[in-house]
């Protein structure tokens, strides 16, 4: 029993109670060591979007709740996908995806991944929005002496281009708003 609540406090993290970065990594070079007898490994890198606005202005522990929300809907989309879900850093996750179908595995949990995302943005009783960048990249058999490091740093750059998109499509409609804005000011005072 103490080596198992050991082994929960070395290998999980303490807030979601998902892998911590000590099991990722660990289970990255288990799968390092086979990864030509598998048909493929796919490396998942998530980037919760605006947790320090969250912890600013609305405090830790709001920022908490947002980290626990994220990695719930994560591991919910992933876990039919028989995948490992780890938070590697404060506000970043990652999913591994090894065996056969890893393309498919990933198509079926990304959908469920958007649709969780959707149903609570849209449910007015939550305390906040969450958006979740993300980016997928695969080790094949053919990809023989790529490492899975590299797979890994593939996968953070595709997170790292969505995360700037969802930036870009929130700063347009951002301005959409505040030139929506302008012109109900400018009907209003015309209107006077």
């Amino acid at each position: 029993a103490q080596t198992e609540i050991v082994s929960q406090l070395a290998y999980r993290d303490g807030l979601t109670r998902i892998g911590n970065r000590t099991a990722f990594n660990e289970r990255l070079v288990e799968l390092e060591e086979i990864k030509d007898q598998v048909e493929a490994i796919g490396v998942v890198m998530f980037d919760v979007n605006d947790l320090k606005f969250i912890n600013d202005n609305f405090g830790h522990h709001m920022g908490d709740a947002m980290l626990m929300a994220s990695a719930k809907l994560i591991e919910d989309a992933f876990q039919e996908q028989d995948a490992d879900c780890f938070r590697i850093g404060g506000d970043e996750f990652a999913v591994l995806i090894s065996g056969d179908n890893v393309d498919e595995r990933f198509a079926r949990a990304l959908d469920k991944f958007k649709t969780f995302i959707q149903e609570h943005n849209q449910n007015d009783n939550k305390e906040f929005r969450i958006s979740i960048a993300y980016g997928f990249a695969k080790y094949e058999a053919s990809d023989k002496g790529k490492p899975l490091l590299m797979v890994y740093q593939q996968a953070d750059m595709l997170m790292y281009d969505n995360k700037k998109e969802l930036n870009d499509m929130a700063v347009k409609r951002l301005s959409t708003i505040k030139a929506y804005r302008r012109q109900l000011t400018i009907i209003v005072v015309q209107g006077s």
